[in-house]
């Protein structure tokens, strides 16, 4: 989680859309998610891999239009 976390600070993109994501009604946490470590925990790693995937090729294909 921690190594993760050093990836995410360095997309700042990906990061605001996992805080997003965390942050959403869908998971129905009382209190605000501030930390990408907590967000990551929350999300889970399969879904947080499904998220990176789906941003990574989404640039790619921005990349190729």
């Amino acid at each position: 989680i921690n190594e993760i976390e050093n990836v995410l600070r360095q997309d700042p993109g990906l990061s605001a859309n996992i805080l997003r994501l965390a942050n959403s009604a869908h998971f129905g946490v009382s209190s605000k998610v501030g930390s990408l470590k907590k967000a990551v925990m929350l999300l889970g790693l399969k879904r947080f891999e499904q998220i990176a995937i789906s941003a990574y090729m989404n640039k790619t294909m921005d990349k190729v239009s």
